[in-house]
């Protein structure tokens, strides 16, 4: 049975003050609900890693 995430679960993350990685890496972490972060590969590669609370950098071609 899923629940709706919490409006602290949406906004947990708007008002970083580290670094920027760590700051993504804590709500990924920490947040309740499921949490992604996509970064666009930029090794001229392409496609985009893809990060959640279970794997970390994969790779998913868009």
């Amino acid at each position: 049975n899923q629940t709706k995430p919490s409006t602290f679960c949406w906004l947990s993350c708007l008002a970083p003050s580290r670094g920027e990685e760590e700051v993504v890496e804590q709500c990924i972490n920490q947040a309740e609900c499921l949490t992604l972060a996509v970064r666009k590969q930029s090794k001229g590669v392409g496609g985009y890693l893809v990060s959640t609370r279970w794997q970390k950098n994969f790779w998913l071609l868009a």
